[in-house]
């Protein structure tokens, strides 16, 4: 009997401690978001994420993003503009992919953001695509690291990982 109410007891901590990591999408289609201007220059919009988060994404001929969290933005141009020159931010679906920890008791936060990004070897002039890791932790976002497949972006995504803390944008530079 001791055995059998220990064991139950154990089971229901694991249960109250376990937690799950599940990917959503969410698009990044110019149509689909809001806050939409275009000029000569090219065009910017920003697009709603999960819990409040949103991307605010410039086009031209560079691209740019910016990841609004708690209230700041964080600059992305240095990683972004990594994939070469005319680069471009979604891939051919136009979305991004968020990873979301979701424990037994409901409660969600974003763990993660995985964001394809593509641009011109200058050099090769080939297009070369990745997949650029971002995390997300109580002080404001981080670059987990870049990966060619899906698997790996996956599985640093899944990790806690960060090699280097994003930049806060100046207002002034941020569309």
């Amino acid at each position: 009997m001791q055995l059998k109410l220990g064991l139950a007891t154990l089971m229901v901590g694991f249960t109250v401690l376990a937690q799950g990591l599940v990917s959503t999408y969410s698009s990044i289609a110019y149509n689909k978001c809001i806050n939409q201007s275009s000029g000569d220059g090219g065009s910017s919009a920003t697009c709603l994420g999960p819990q409040g988060i949103a991307l605010d994404i410039s086009s031209g001929d560079w691209t740019n993003m910016w990841i609004q969290y708690k209230g700041k933005k964080f600059e992305t141009w240095e990683l972004v503009i990594s994939a070469g020159s005319f680069n471009r931010i979604g891939g051919d679906n136009q979305v991004v992919e968020w990873v979301l920890d979701k424990s037994a008791e409901g409660q969600t936060r974003v763990h993660s953001l995985i964001a394809r990004v593509s641009g011109t070897d200058q050099t090769t002039q080939t297009v070369k695509s990745k997949l650029l890791v971002f995390g997300f932790t109580s002080l404001g976002v981080c670059y987990r690291g870049e990966s060619v497949s899906n698997i790996g972006a996956r599985q640093i995504a899944e990790s806690n990982q960060c090699l280097k803390n994003l930049p806060v944008s100046l207002a002034a530079h941020s569309k």
